[in-house]
């Protein structure tokens, strides 16, 4: 599953900063981009694998890239033998095709630091947050972690 990076409001400073420091952004035009995914594609068709886009407004199937779903009804009747609710998801983007379901992450939780990941907004919050998980506990992070 890949998707074409979106610069969201809480990843403005971290991309300008890359950006200062020459790292970001990586302009890309339509030819580059068309190079790019031929060539992700053959590496995974000679992998036995399958790139799919995720919430893509561009089309991408020129390339061999369908359109994919983070929550695969398809996936989840082949893997589980579970037939779930085949309604797209409303809280979704429009470009979204995933079916209804119930996101069990939680923001500022993750160490990764990507520059372009909008769920960690604050590594101190998430160095908290990491700290206080109880591996056996219901949840990723207490409920009063801050």
């Amino acid at each position: 599953m890949i998707s074409i990076v979106d610069i969201y409001n809480k990843i403005k400073v971290r991309v300008e900063a890359l950006s200062r420091q020459g790292i970001w952004p990586v302009e890309c035009n339509e030819a580059e981009l068309g190079r790019t995914m031929v060539e992700m594609v053959n590496a995974a068709k000679r992998n036995n694998m399958e790139i799919t886009s995720c919430a893509e407004q561009i089309d991408l199937s020129r390339y061999g890239v369908k359109p994919g779903k983070c929550v695969d009804d398809d996936l989840i009747f082949k893997v589980f033998n579970i037939n779930v609710n085949h309604k797209k998801d409303p809280a979704q983007r429009i470009a979204c095709g995933c079916v209804v379901s119930r996101d069990i992450g939680a923001y500022d939780s993750c160490l990764f630091n990507c520059a372009y990941c909008y769920a960690t907004s604050s590594m101190a919050r998430a160095l908290v947050r990491f700290e206080s998980h109880e591996q056996t506990g219901p949840s990723l992070i207490p409920y009063n972690a801050e």
